[in-house]
């Protein structure tokens, strides 16, 4: 598995990953490639995936174009809960821009979201509320009225207003 694909199947196979048993990819344990196919095809043209078509090997593609399929995957049946783990990283400004633009109507249409990102402008553009760790712990949260990359970069150094560690 590299970045959360499976380099030897095709990118129709890896949207669907997880998803096969559903009832819109199979009947009676039986693949419905034609919907499948539609789906991937439907995918790469959302998320602008430069691939030939939907057949190709995912392993053939950029990191970025994987990374593409993976968000693709992630958000193929509006899920309720996303965990997104940087999820633009190896993403062009353009995609960067959609799959954010996506997290806030996802957020917005009620979608519980934990995104974690070292990138603080994209988290501060997309959250309602930052909760920074430090060492396994959490240093604070803040609201979105309150984000201030100062005080958040001396929470990720491990130093909580009025000190360190207090």
């Amino acid at each position: 598995m590299i970045d959360g694909s499976l380099p030897t199947m095709t990118l129709s196979e890896n949207i669907i990953l997880g998803f096969q048993n559903f009832e819109q990819f199979q009947r009676h344990g039986l693949l419905l490639y034609e919907k499948i196919n539609e789906s991937a095809r439907k995918a790469i043209a959302e998320y602008e995936i430069r691939a030939p078509n939907e057949k190709i090997r995912v392993g053939k593609l950029s990191g970025g174009n994987i990374q593409k399929v993976v968000v693709a995957r992630a958000l193929l049946l509006e899920p309720g809960l996303l965990i997104a783990y940087n999820p633009t990283r190896g993403l062009d400004i353009g995609a960067t821009e959609k799959i954010l633009r996506q997290i806030v109507e996802l957020r917005n249409s009620g979608v519980s979201i934990i995104m974690v990102s070292e990138d603080l402008d994209e988290l501060m553009l997309v959250s309602d509320k930052i909760a920074v760790m430090y060492k396994g712990e959490i240093m604070g949260i803040l609201s979105k009225e309150s984000f201030d990359k100062s005080k958040i970069g001396l929470m990720m150094a491990g130093i909580r207003e009025g000190g360190i560690g207090k």
